[in-house]
């Protein structure tokens, strides 16, 4: 059965918030890459979207239809920490009403809702501004209040660490504002992509963030996704969850012609494709080439890098879904 995923979006927002005209993109770039990774995907309604109650309802409504699947909660918008739990915001809401009655807000915790034999995945792109900062009890990290259902399979994803913001990429996508995290998801989860499980989908974005970080006019700051695991599931179960093919490669894709240099991958070895410059293309003569230097790289530090490469990708899935064996000598 294919996985199911609801989309909310939430741009206009009360007195001290700031509007987030880029969550309505964001949404539309998430249907767009999911529905291509055969997720059934659906996006909340505005009559739900403008009230916390019927959003709420609509969430829980949500993961209880989700039976021995996937079912995958995003959220972008803005969010709070309030006395030690992480609440997502319906829109029109006011900081001053969010702070004072829970009912204007939406807590992050859906471990009750999700059914047995189903995974819940609740991916959270909350921008907290600067303003936010004093609400999560300076600064602490999302995701500290402890869970009350623990034997649910249930993870979530937030677009940033402790300390951080979620931040918007102005013009990031052809003209359009972005939310950074978004973007970077959609990147890594594009048709092409080989990643298929959360742990993969976490390393790449962080990378993903980080790159747009740098590129991004006006510069934004870094920021690291990050799976909550306080109170949500044990060391063990997260570990599991997290190496489960959440978004499986649409069937199909073609593979590299056998004439590309991937042709003799194999899956058992680290292997290091040297481009060599035009000189050495046209023939022209080099002191110092740079299949020598890389040569010289790996004779100097090569077990540094197997041992790396190593504990990066041993027993990650292949395309075809086996787990790449490799060995622990150099």
């Amino acid at each position: 059965m294919p996985g199911l995923a609801l989309l909310i979006g939430v741009s206009n927002y009360g007195d001290d918030f700031q509007p987030l005209p880029a969550a309505t993109h964001d949404v539309q770039l998430m249907k767009r890459t999911l529905e291509a990774r055969d997720f059934e995907v659906e996006v909340a309604r505005d009559e739900d979207v403008e009230n916390a109650s019927k959003l709420d309802g609509a969430i829980h409504d949500f993961c209880a239809r989700v039976k021995d699947s996937v079912g995958l909660v995003y959220f972008s918008g803005h969010g709070l920490s309030v006395e030690d739990q992480d609440w997502l915001l319906p829109a029109g809401v006011s900081r001053a009403a969010a702070l004072r009655n829970a009912t204007h807000r939406v807590s992050t915790d859906l471990s009750a809702s999700a059914a047995d034999g189903a995974l819940i995945v609740l991916v959270v792109d909350a921008c907290r501004n600067k303003e936010d900062m004093p609400t999560s009890k300076g600064g602490r990290p999302w995701s500290l209040g402890k869970l009350q259902y623990e034997d649910k399979k249930f993870i979530r994803l937030f677009g940033c660490g402790a300390g951080e913001l979620c931040h918007v990429w102005v013009g990031g996508d052809n003209g359009k504002d972005v939310s950074v995290f978004t973007a970077a998801l959609v990147k890594s989860l594009a048709p092409d992509s080989p990643i298929e499980t959360l742990r993969e989908l976490l390393d790449v974005t962080a990378s993903e963030c980080a790159a747009i970080a740098m590129k991004a006019n006006p510069r934004v700051s870094v920021q690291r996704p990050s799976i909550a695991i306080l109170g949500d599931v044990n060391a063990k179960t997260l570990d599991q969850l997290t190496d489960l093919p959440v978004f499986r490669r649409p069937a199909g894709l073609p593979m590299a012609p056998a004439s590309w240099s991937w042709g003799t991958f194999d899956p058992a070895r680290l292997h290091c494709l040297v481009v060599e410059s035009e000189h050495a293309a046209l023939g022209l003569s080099s002191t110092d080439p740079l299949p020598a230097k890389v040569n010289d790289v790996f004779l100097d530090s090569g077990e540094r890098l197997w041992a790396a490469f190593r504990r990066y990708w041993s027993d990650r899935r292949l395309l075809d879904g086996t787990p790449r064996p490799i060995a622990e000598a150099y």
